[in-house]
Formats: C-alpha cells, structure tokens, sequence
C-alpha cells in the first residue's frame, strides 16, 4: 500500500508538473451561422480553419441563427481572434455593422475585445485560397492616390487629383516623380496590381465600379459576376484576372466594401485580382477617419502591425476619441458615422506585415512580477526625431494625423491600476494599451505609462 500511495502521489506530481507546463492557448473563434456551416461547399472553410491554427490556437467554433446569438460563447471564450465565416449573401452591409458592434459587447469596456474580420468570397474556393495563404512580409505597393513609398522596395503611385502625376520607386533606387505619365491609368494600375502586395485606393465609387480619376477624365474598374474588369477612356474593357495574394486598402473610396449581391466590387477584388485581405466603406464615406487612418498605422509604422491589427487599432482610436469629453461636437458626428461600417475581409490572423523599419518613434513594453503576485507593466514611447517624432510622411486624404500610440498586451489582464496619475490619458483595457503620447510629448522626450494588474 506504501508503495502505491508513493507511485500515485508520483502520478501526481508528474501530471501536476506538465499541466502547468502547457502554455494556454489564446483562443481563435470561427463564428459561422448554421446554414452556412450545413452548406456542404462552405463547411470545408470552417474545416480548413480549424486545421490550420489547430496548433498555434484554441479553435473554436460558434454557430448562430442569429448573429447576437454568439455572444454567451464568444463572452466565455476572450478570443484573440473571430473569424466571422459567411456566404456571400450573408456579408451585407448591415452584417459588417452588427459585427462591429457584436466584438464591442464580451466585456464591459466600449472598446472591441478580439481582432476580427469577415471570411467570404464568390465562391467558396475564394475563402479556401485565403486560409491557405502563406504568411507575406509586405515590401512592394501600387496606389492611385498620394501614399509614401519610403517603407517599401519598390512602388507606384498615380495620382488621382493631379493628371500624369506619377510617382515611383525602384528596388535600391531613390524615389521618382514626374508629370507626364499616362492620361489614362486603367491599363497601368492593372499591370501595376499583378506587381505589387499592396493595392491602395481613394475617389468615387459604389459597389459596383471605381472611378480611377478624381478631378479629371480617367478610366473605371467595374464588376461583374466576380469578375473584375477596366474600362479605359476609349478602349473597350479588359479583364483583370491576377493570381498573386494581395491586399486592398480602399481608404477613401464611398461604398467599394458593400456587398449587394454577385457584382459587388469587393467580390470581384477578391475573386479575380488575388485580394486576400480588403477594407472599405460599405456606405458613402464623408468623414474619413476610419479609412484614411488605416495608412496612420499601417503604413506610416511599418511593421508594427498587420492590416487586421491596424484596422483594430484604427477603430480603438476612433471609439477613444469619441469617448473623450472634450470631442468636438462635428468631430463626434463623424466618429458615430464611421464607427461601424468600415468593413475587413479575410483571415484576421493572416501574417502581413510591412517590413519592419523605423517610424518617428519606438515602444518598448517590459513587465514585473510584483511581491503581491500581481505585474507592473511600462510602456515606455521613446520619440527618434525629436519634435517632428509622431509627423506623418503623408496627410493625404481626411482626418490623417494625431492617432494615439497604440500597443498590445501580449496577455489579457484585469484589475488596472495605472500608475502615476495617468500624465497621458492612457486606457488601458485587457488587451491593449492606448495613450496620447503625440499630443503630450512636444518636446521630443520619452514618456511612460505604468500600470499594474493582475
């Protein structure tokens, strides 16, 4: 009997000793209706998902008749990531507004609790091409608006507002402008998107087509039945059929991220032209700050963040402003409009980043386990330029400029106490540290936010 006693406390310690071991996986929720789960063509994307993250995450999946009701599960499970899995008739624009507001609603805080995007495409094999993707460092881009080609290789831009404005960068080469490039950019951006990882986009356009030209006469991208195509000023229109993954920001473009049915743009981008991740409005975009922000972190801090992760800042700077009391009564209207209906398609935890180089400042985030059995965590936000740290390369476009410096946590907490009477209006929620360290740091000094938490 000792010696079973021995052996059995042994077993014990032994399970005891691998169970603590074994980090916790943060969670990845796949949040799919049940029809769409049933469908015998879509349920393999739920499949492919579940096998790709099964050992990097927790997966989990959600199914709802109605959207609200995977909220008890999602609020049980804290994910990191949702993947929202929809047939294309299930992706509408009221769809990308209660999914906002549903990812705002697993904790008490108004801020959105996990990283999120809408997997769909035309047809299934869109969504099993995206799950499939390789993980991209990002290196390479095309636009039609202004964006700063600095982080990047090699790039072009054509300029939407300025006729034959080109601007462009080779690979070891410094970058170019010049004012005789092609009248007519159709053909162009076309050849340039099958170059590039990046596809950046501004002006008019419905869910339907993109009007290439702002203030003057230029060509059109139109959609039909997932095929993209453009139409040149005089020629007849041409099919852009591309196989190489990229994304699409459309930063400034009204409605080209609603999907209204089998000609939606947003279908076609993903369909025929290889787009694995894309933002846009899904209604005519006024304000801005929601589009045009994504190049605030995207862009402008190269490497920081992938393109879900900077769309989720993006959206937390906009809610914390919102929240300020002293926002402006027209800036808060516009913060209300934009909210909710910037849509992201695609894999939220697909790898994307821009190679990673210099902004105009670094952040360092260490931790402390304190006596208490609690952490003290410092974010410390050390300005590389000076005054002119948090200055964009760019302000092209609307309400471009002051985003908050933003961080995550490499872990949820709970309990914040920050420290020091909080010089720098920080939040900090379970998931993510967000101060105003651009507005406060004038001086061209580090500054530092303490905190401590369980």
């Amino acid at each position: 009997m000792k010696n079973f006693v021995a052996s059995f406390l042994a077993a014990i310690v032994i399970s005891v000793s691998v169970f603590a071991a074994e980090p916790v996986k943060p969670v990845y929720s796949v949040v799919v209706s049940e029809q769409t789960n049933a469908n015998a063509d879509w349920a393999p994307v739920v499949t492919a998902l579940k096998d790709k993250y099964a050992e990097k995450f927790d997966v989990k999946v959600v199914l709802w008749k109605e959207l609200s009701d995977a909220l008890p599960a999602l609020k049980e499970q804290q994910p990191t990531y949702i993947c929202f899995v929809c047939a294309p008739s299930e992706a509408k624009p009221a769809f990308v507004v209660a999914c906002h507001k549903l990812t705002r609603q697993l904790d008490d805080d108004p801020y959105t609790d996990a990283i999120w995007a809408i997997l769909t495409g035309f047809e299934p094999a869109d969504a099993l091409r995206i799950v499939a993707a390789p993980d991209m460092t990002v290196t390479t881009l095309c636009a039609a608006t202004e964006v700063p080609l600095n982080a990047f290789d090699s790039g072009i831009c054509y300029d939407e507002l300025v006729k034959g404005k080109v601007v462009s960068k080779e690979k070891g080469k410094e970058i170019v402008e010049k004012a005789d490039g092609p009248a007519d950019t159709t053909q162009p951006i076309a050849d340039a998107m099958a170059q590039n990882q990046v596809f950046v986009t501004s002006g008019h356009a419905s869910t339907h087509d993109w009007m290439i030209g702002y203030t003057y006469r230029n060509g059109f991208f139109v959609s039909e039945k997932g095929q993209l195509y453009g139409r040149p000023v005089t020629d007849d229109k041409f099919a852009i059929t591309q196989t190489n993954a990229k994304i699409h920001l459309g930063v400034g473009n009204c409605l080209i991220g609603g999907i209204d049915g089998e000609n939606a743009m947003a279908l076609a981008l993903i369909h025929s032209a290889g787009v694995n991740t894309q933002v846009g409005y899904v209604v005519p975009s006024w304000f801005g700050y929601m589009g045009w922000g994504m190049l605030d972190y995207y862009v402008e801090q190269p490497g920081r963040f992938t393109v879900a992760e900077a769309f989720y800042a993006n959206n937390q700077a906009l809610t914390w402003n919102l929240n300020r009391e002293d926002c402006p009564r027209q800036m808060k209207s516009g913060l209300e409009y934009d909210q909710n209906v910037v849509a992201i398609y695609g894999d939220p935890a697909w790898q994307n980043k821009i190679q990673a180089q210099d902004s105009g400042w670094k952040q360092e985030l260490t931790s402390k386990a304190l006596d208490s059995g609690k952490t003290e965590w410092t974010l410390t936000v050390t300005p590389l330029k000076g005054k002119d740290s948090f200055k964009l390369l760019s302000y092209n476009g609307s309400q471009r400029g002051g985003r908050p410096i933003f961080q995550f946590l490499p872990q949820r907490v709970k309990g914040v106490e920050i420290q020091d009477g909080n010089p720098y209006d920080a939040v900090v929620t379970d998931n993510f540290i967000l101060l105003s360290a651009p507005d406060k740091c004038r001086d061209g000094e580090p500054v530092q936010i303490r905190f401590i938490a369980e």
